[in-house]
């Protein structure tokens, strides 16, 4: 995925992908008149994310007299920053701020993601390997540098305060799946493995193909179609990651030859909710692939029905009829759209879960049952 690049090496980018203290570019701008440098060498392009790495403090500076960021590789977590432009004698600057020529900082290329889900090459800055360290307490004033640059981008600063004491901040637990890892299907008892705390029906924005023996997705943000799938929420995603990421043949942001790529991708789980998760989509053309209008993988299996009225069934148990009347009761939820009608002229919860009409959300909500899993 890296292509390091030490100071005074060829320039693949003019892209800086700034994670730590250069967010603050009113404190790089003082230390560059300190120095001698003009104003306006770093130019911020926007918000971006660094993917599979983590933040950490793991370099002591003498000159912020305490720990400084570093990023360290980490599966399944996400880095926020700002991608910069910078011209020549801005790297220049950067390459002394940060000491390459002392051997602290070394650049290196990385796969970044912009804020339309672009995959970009920039170049960041990381703690020569053999200097690094676990953990260096930081200065109070250096974190609040850290601070200003995040607010100033609109950039949380829950992942730096965790870093700063240590602590890390779980990478993203939840999982879409469309295909054969979905419950009932082959591959689902891969994602037992690790412990599954929820699983609803869902869906996100793509188009699905028909790859013969499993379905591929793709992400088009101006497509106003959609995929169906579920929403799964694990115990142990990092571990999981690491298995899905070589079922579904992916080799990493940046590297040739993967058959899928991992995306962080918002997913609707019914009832106007909203969560992030990983997925995977194809990472090449599937212009010769037929496209499945429904985009649901189930319904062109032609087994959708059987395991809706499964799934009812299993959230139901023994009592179909108290489950119905604890669901109509809940305004404005109804499945007829007949406010008078009796219990018994309501929708089947089965029918209910294939027209859409109620979401497993809420059928988990009056059953209690968050992970209904055969």
């Amino acid at each position: 995925m890296t292509d390091c690049l030490k100071g005074g090496g060829k320039m693949t980018t003019q892209l800086y992908f700034a994670y730590g203290s250069n967010l603050n570019i009113n404190d790089f701008e003082q230390w560059c008149l300190s120095r001698g440098y003009p104003a306006g060498l770093l130019t911020p392009v926007g918000r971006a994310s660094l993917r599979d790495f983590e933040l950490a403090f793991g370099y002591r500076s003498s000159s912020r007299r305490g720990g400084v960021l570093d990023i360290r590789e980490q599966r399944g977590s996400v880095v926020s920053g700002v991608i910069i432009e910078v011209d020549s004698q801005g790297w220049e600057a950067l390459d002394q701020k940060e000491g390459v020529a002392a051997g602290c900082y070394q650049r290196e290329e990385v796969v970044v993601f912009d804020e339309d889900g672009k995959m970009r090459r920039a170049t960041t800055y990381r703690v020569v390997e053999s200097l690094a360290q676990e953990y260096v307490v930081p200065a109070p004033g250096y974190v609040k540098v850290v601070q200003h640059g995040l607010e100033k981008s609109g950039i949380s600063d829950a992942h730096l305060l965790a870093a700063a004491k240590n602590d890390r901040l779980p990478c993203p637990d939840g999982i879409f799946v469309y295909g054969t890892l979905m419950r009932g299907e082959s591959r689902f008892e891969v994602l037992k493995r690790f412990g599954i705390e929820c699983s609803l029906l869902a869906e996100a924005q793509g188009q699905l193909f028909d790859l013969g023996l499993f379905p591929g997705m793709t992400r088009d943000r101006a497509s106003e179609s959609h995929v169906h799938g579920e929403f799964i929420r694990l115990r142990n995603p990092e571990t999981a990651l690491a298995t899905l990421d070589r079922i579904e043949g992916f080799r990493g942001y940046g590297k040739p030859g993967s058959l899928y790529r991992r995306e962080l991708i918002p997913v609707h789980v019914g009832d106007g909710r909203i969560r992030t998760a990983w997925t995977y989509c194809l990472d090449a053309s599937a212009d010769d692939a037929p496209v499945i209008l429904s985009g649901d993988w189930r319904k062109h299996c032609g087994t959708l029905e059987r395991f809706m009225k499964w799934l009812a069934n299993a959230h139901s148990g023994q009592h179909p009829r108290r489950i119905a009347e604890r669901l109509a009761s809940k305004s404005p939820y109804n499945w007829s759209g007949d406010r008078t009608a009796t219990v018994e002229g309501l929708l089947p919860v089965d029918d209910a879960l294939v027209s859409g009409t109620l979401s497993e959300r809420k059928l988990a909500q009056a059953t209690g049952k968050w992970a209904v899993i055969p």
